[in-house]
């Protein structure tokens, strides 16, 4: 702007009568600054812009109507500008208005000579740019979200898409080029989603439903390389709509899931043909173990009676064949009675109804109450709860675990202590001994089918018992294990869920 000059010895005289409504109507801002900055001529227009009085502004220094943060720094700039004349460039600034609204003012100065040439003062006109600058601003803030979404749409790991109603991409990022093997962008937008459903009506059928829904959450659908091969993928897709309700585009998520679907369903092949081979397991120890208790009782009840006829007739050599052939009839007696029993947990199981568990503990210990009474074992019972689960089988598992406690004792009589606690979705039992213990490095080993860790003269019995307590809790749902150190007893705990677990 150019520098004007006073001519008279009063530099702070009203205009001339002929300019004084063009001064005070003028569509712009418009005061007057000493060297000090402080405000000797200001219009109509600034003062209705600022909210205040031509006399609240009058005399006060004109930093005063700026935002605080920027009073000093004006201080500092007004005297700068007052040290010599010359171009001043347009700045601008936020002043706060009376009512404590802020605006933005693009500024426009040029200084105030005397006669002689020298500074006595700034003239500014200034122009409220507010809106525009909001307009900028809220335009700058669609242009960065814009680019975030753009940068999240090209950068994202999944394959992103938009399409044309009739499936014509528009757009996609170098996932989708990867998942679906096409070489440039200018090929994948070539061709069309449809081409990538496997047939015509599969797309036809996901256009309605967008149609219908809007939406798509997590779907799981076939769709085709641009190889022709088959991938299972997960997508969201969302319709954009017009205001009669007409789809106008297509944005679509793509997620490849074809390992983990391929996973997923060798997994289910795995799991259907072990439990198939469990069956034909289960089913062939219960018949085995069936079918040779007929010939097995013939053979232990001959070779009883050659015991009981011929005992110290025929030698002493005969006589202890005789006693092995006995001894050894009983074994396998025993051994396919429990492997029996072992079957019969998965093939002969009862039906789940409310069970006092209290009640299957005192059924287990009147079945062992020869060998209690024998090693004067005391079995002492804390609060148990009722809960879902076979009966028969339930006492089953408490009458292995206190057999085993009474079996595998010390020398001093069997303590067996038998509790339960409430976990958040499970009943927690435990049945704790006096016993011998066991080494922890057996602790999953016991739990196997015919698995020993005594011979027959050390302790007798086939190695299935503690099999079938497993497979007993494990049938409703459940885990067991142990906690035991040599010498120093023994705690067994399984848990029970409260809903009664997944039973066959």
């Amino acid at each position: 702007m150019s520098t004007s000059t006073l001519e008279t010895g009063d530099a702070w005289l009203q205009p001339a009568e002929e300019f004084q409504s063009l001064f005070e109507d003028a569509p712009v801002a418009y005061h007057e600054i000493d060297t000090q900055g402080v405000v000797r001529r200001v219009n109509r227009t600034e003062c209705e812009l600022l909210g205040f009085s031509r006399d609240e502004m009058l005399g006060r220094p004109i930093w005063r109507y700026l935002v605080s943060d920027d009073q000093n720094a004006s201080q500092e700039r007004i005297r700068s500008k007052m040290k010599r004349a010359g171009p001043i460039p347009p700045s601008e600034r936020v002043f706060v208005r009376r009512d404590g609204i802020t605006v933005t003012l693009e500024v426009h100065e040029n200084h105030i000579l005397d006669s002689a040439g020298s500074v006595i003062g700034i003239r500014t006109t200034m122009l409220d740019i507010t809106a525009r600058k909001r307009a900028e601003r809220a335009e700058e803030g669609l242009r960065r979200i814009e680019n975030k979404h753009r940068r999240f749409f090209e950068e994202d790991v999944a394959a992103n898409y938009i399409a044309a109603p009739d499936g014509q991409i528009l757009e996609c990022n170098p996932a989708f080029l990867l998942l679906f093997g096409f070489n440039s962008v200018d090929e994948a937008l070539a061709t069309t989603i449809a081409s990538l459903y496997p047939h015509p009506d599969a797309w036809r059928v996901f256009l309605k439903t967008l149609q219908e829904n809007r939406l798509l959450r997590y779907s799981n659908v076939e769709l085709r390389r641009r190889n022709g091969g088959a991938i299972q993928v997960i997508q969201n897709v969302v319709g954009a709509f017009n205001e009669r309700g007409e789809l106008v585009e297509i944005r679509g998520h793509v997620i490849d899931d074809t390992e983990r679907k391929l996973s997923e369903e060798a997994l289910a092949r795995k799991t259907a043909e072990l439990a198939r081979s469990n069956k034909e397991l289960e089913l062939f120890a219960y018949v085995a173990s069936h079918d040779l208790q007929e010939p097995l009782r013939m053979v232990s009840s001959y070779t009883q009676l050659l015991a009981r006829r011929y005992r110290g007739r025929l030698g002493s050599d005969a006589d202890e064949f005789i006693e092995f052939a006995v001894d050894g009839a009983k074994r396998m007696q025993t051994l396919i009675n429990d492997l029996l029993a072992y079957a019969r947990v998965g093939t002969r199981g009862g039906e789940f109804k409310v069970t006092s568990a209290a009640a299957a503990v005192e059924m287990a210990v009147k079945n062992l109450r020869a060998a209690v009474e024998d090693s004067r074992a005391s079995v002492h019972c804390g609060t148990l709860p009722t809960l879902f689960a076979d009966p028969l089988q339930f006492g089953q598992l408490f009458q292995n675990l206190i057999g085993n406690a009474i079996k595998y004792r010390q020398m001093a009589p069997p303590e067996i202590r038998i509790t339960c606690d409430e976990l958040a979705g499970d009943w927690r039992f435990l049945v704790q001994d006096n016993g011998i213990g066991i080494d922890p490095k057996y602790a999953d080993r016991i739990f196997q089918i015919f698995q020993r860790l005594h011979n027959q003269k050390e302790y007798s019995g086939t190695g299935i018992g503690l099999a079938i307590c497993k497979k007993i809790v494990e049938r409703h749902g459940g885990r067991i294990w142990v906690e035991s150190q040599p010498e120093q007893g023994s705690s067994f705990f399984f848990t029970v869920p409260k809903n009664g677990g997944t039973h066959a």
